[in-house]
């Protein structure tokens, strides 16, 4: 369980530190969805104020390590070694 723990407090911080949240922060989207029918505001993650110059960056550092850190957590905690009963 602490395997766990771990990688989801490792991953919410690489995320925070690697990705901003807002509306229209600026060009650097990473993952954005259209707010208004027309599509012209996008709401999502966008590259960090650093990673602007390269967002595929932010995007490895944000999202794609992140979501393996929390496999192989869910992974450790579900076929990990069973719990002894004495």
């Amino acid at each position: 369980m602490l395997v766990l723990m771990l990688t989801v407090i490792l991953a919410v911080t690489l995320n925070l530190i690697a990705c901003r949240w807002g509306v229209d922060v600026d060009s650097t989207a990473i993952m954005t969805f259209a707010q208004n029918h027309d599509g012209t505001q996008q709401v999502g993650m966008f590259a960090a104020s650093y990673f602007e110059s390269n967002a595929w960056a932010s995007l490895m550092l944000g999202v794609l390590l992140p979501m393996v850190l929390l496999g192989v957590g869910f992974y450790a905690v579900l076929r990990g070694e069973p719990a002894k009963m004495e």
